[in-house]
């Protein structure tokens, strides 16, 4: 087979603000170039509203590549190659009332479609590709799982105490804290968090302060004003989005890192916080128990107690928070970026070879 000739539809890696979508498709075009530099890429542009266009036939992207690969749920009408998409989640189905409007709307009327005429649809866990055959039982032969990476030169243990206070600094956090990263908004799972955080400071004194990092999403509000009290004490610290090149030190310099998530396609925070030697604390919801394993300490994300319980566990025990650090640690290490490029590549080489898109039952971690 000739190099292969490769389609990136990179919008989303190239906003200014990336988040999980943008990290995912910045990581996997990166390390696909490096694992096959004799390939041709072609970079494409499909805005929000290239994207309505695209689903509503109005527009198409043109590319003469062998393959084309769209990380962003739609791909538009009338690709003459063959296409890849990825569909990181089911919350359009699962929680849809946590989507911004716009957003569901269009998953809603478009997502169906744009997954049918794709030649393969991606997703980030076994977890994720059981619910994309449930909603869609039709397409479930198309699903492949393909596991995200950590960045080891990103994610990694920051010993240097002056960069830990700089960051803290930078980020207005005084003293000892616990750490959330991700978005404000409600599928996170924030306002029970809150609870949790008040009941350990009515069951102990020396409570470090909770660190809610990450931009503001969609119906925060109601995240904002349950947090404002202890926001006006000092207790509870809003970072607002955190540059990359803040988060290593950012994780860790936490106590422990909490994920309360109620729904993941995959869950990056988690195994960022575990590559940087902070002990991690999340539910046992979604994909999250798939990703880390046995390395954090899991709990009900609806149980305001089991959370706050789990929290002080790790905050009262030095040799628990060890043991999470080294199997967190390990645990990452299990999750690369150039595993996940061997295996995107190979998938891509099945496709032009003219080999069916086979359902693979989601029973076995095809990376780690």
């Amino acid at each position: 087979m000739n190099s292969m000739h490769i389609a990136f539809e990179s919008t989303a890696a190239t906003l200014s603000e990336p988040t999980g979508i943008g990290n995912y498709a910045a990581s996997l075009m990166h390390s696909m170039q490096q694992l096959h530099p004799e390939a041709q890429y072609d970079l494409l542009r499909f805005s929000a509203k290239d994207r309505l266009y695209a689903s509503l036939r109005r527009t198409s992207l043109q590319t003469d590549a062998d393959i084309a690969h769209f990380f962003n749920y739609i791909i538009p009408h009338g690709m003459q190659c063959k296409t890849v998409v990825s569909v990181h989640d089911m919350v359009i189905r699962a929680y849809p009332e946590t989507m911004r409007l716009r957003t569901r709307l269009m998953l809603q009327t478009f997502l169906q479609d744009s997954m049918a005429r794709a030649d393969c649809i991606l997703t980030d866990s076994r977890f994720s590709a059981r619910e994309i055959a449930a909603y869609y039982p039709q397409l479930s032969h198309k699903i492949k799982v393909l596991y995200c990476g950590i960045d080891r030169n990103r994610f990694y243990p920051v010993t240097d105490t002056g960069i830990i206070r700089r960051v803290k600094h930078r980020h207005s956090i005084a003293g000892k804290y616990i750490l959330y990263l991700g978005t404000i908004e409600p599928r996170k799972n924030l306002l029970r968090l809150i609870q949790a955080y008040r009941l350990l400071l009515h069951d102990r004194l020396d409570v470090p302060r909770l660190v809610l990092a990450g931009g503001k999403g969609w119906h925060c509000g109601n995240i904002l004003r349950a947090a404002k009290p202890l926001c006006d004490c000092g207790q509870i610290v809003f970072t607002d989005y955190v540059p990359a090149d803040d988060l290593a030190a950012l994780y860790s310099g936490a106590e422990c890192f909490v994920f309360p998530s109620l729904y993941e396609g995959f869950g990056m925070p988690p195994l960022e916080a575990m590559a940087c030697g902070t002990p991690v604390v999340c539910s046992r919801a979604a994909s999250l128990p798939e990703v880390v394993g046995k390395a954090a300490l899991q709990f009900d994300p609806y149980s305001v107690r089991q959370m706050a319980d789990a929290i002080q566990r790790v905050l009262n025990d030095a040799a628990l928070r060890q043991r999470l650090r080294e199997k967190g640690f390990a645990r990452a290490g299990r999750f690369t970026w150039q595993a996940a490029a061997i295996r995107l590549y190979s998938i891509y080489e099945d496709l032009l070879k003219g080999a069916r898109c086979t359902w693979e039952p989601p029973t076995e971690n095809p990376v780690c």
